[in-house]
């Protein structure tokens, strides 16, 4: 990692000359989390009284393309809601005005969705 950093180095000042401020080295990797990155959709749907079902809300959020695909990715454990892991494809989300939710689809999708 420091040669190609190093190699990097040199290619700048070659292109852009010496008197370019130094690169600044990456400690670590880039954060997969929306939360931390800030690219979290959100979205606003309507209250439901008996909650929403996760499948029918993961398509409503656009986390998933279909309601086949949305049950697929819950049955293998690829949506977590507020955190923690949901598998079962019945799981419903409370849905009463005022209430909010994160959800996350897969490793790069994320959503809050917003009952009003």
């Amino acid at each position: 990692m420091d040669v190609k950093f190093e190699l990097a180095r040199q290619v700048t000042a070659d292109f852009h000359g010496a008197e370019r401020p130094p690169l600044q080295r990456r400690t670590s990797a880039p954060s997969t989390s929306g939360e931390r990155c800030g690219r979290v959709a959100e979205f606003a749907l309507a209250s439901v009284a008996g909650g929403l079902h996760l499948v029918k809300a993961l398509v409503m959020a656009e986390l998933a393309p279909t309601n086949a695909e949305a049950r697929r990715l819950v049955q293998q454990g690829g949506v977590r809601v507020d955190g923690e892991t949901v598998r079962d494809p019945f799981a419903t989300l409370p849905a009463g005005a005022g209430t909010e939710c994160s959800c996350r689809s897969g490793k790069r999708r994320f959503a809050r969705i917003r009952f009003g």
